[in-house]
């Protein structure tokens, strides 16, 4: 396997801007993930944690897939050259490294004090990562 390093800048950057586009293509599905994901956390935690944290996290998760709903939007209109994909990069990993943050939030914020509620948001935050692995991981900043 060769080194991305040794391959031409050229190619290199057609290849960065392709894993870029490929993750605004597929945004609908890592929203649908996390809003699936955080319904039924908020459902499951319901009556075991703070209703306040769960409102708040909740609104939280909500506005940073709205806000990478029109990143997406954005993206399809401008269709960024490869020059802008480092930028463009960038954009997505704040929202992934966001919402990342947020699970970690709700795993300490409404950790509940319930063994079985314990093993569901447990369960729940795996279904989350999972759901976004396959998207996220063709571009390593925002994996």
């Amino acid at each position: 396997m060769t080194p991305p390093a040794a391959l031409a800048p050229a190619l290199l950057a057609r290849a960065r801007a392709d894993q870029v586009a490929l993750l605004y293509a597929s945004w609908h599905r890592t929203s649908l993930s996390m809003l699936l994901g955080a319904t039924l956390l908020c459902f499951v935690l319901w009556g075991q944690a703070s209703p306040w944290w769960i409102a708040v996290w909740i609104a939280l998760i909500v506005a940073n897939q709205a806000w990478r709903g029109v990143l997406a939007r954005a993206w399809d209109r401008q269709r960024p050259g490869i020059d802008a994909t480092r930028r463009w990069g960038r954009y997505w990993s704040a929202g992934s490294a966001l919402g990342g943050g947020l699970w970690g939030l709700a795993s300490l914020v409404m950790y509940p004090q319930s063994a079985p509620h314990q093993a569901l948001l447990i369960v729940c935050v795996f279904g989350v990562v999972l759901g976004g692995l396959d998207l996220t991981a063709v571009y390593r900043p925002s994996f």
